[in-house]
């Protein structure tokens, strides 16, 4: 083994690790999406005034 070869060999135990990075970023794009779609946050707005509705939120909670 020469002295140029050692970052090669080294290099390798990074890629678990820069798996764990990508899907990591995949989950926060995705959850990012959900987060930010109008749909769902129509859907738990209709979720909360059906609850403030019902009696089970006060107007201080909703």
């Amino acid at each position: 083994m020469t002295w140029g070869s050692a970052p090669d060999s080294s290099r390798f135990r990074w890629h678990p690790v820069q798996g764990a990075v990508r899907a990591a970023e995949q989950i926060k794009q995705h959850a990012e999406r959900q987060y930010y779609e109008a749909a769902q946050i129509q859907r738990q707005i209709a979720n909360v005034d059906g609850a403030h509705a019902a009696g089970e939120l006060t107007d201080q909670e909703r």
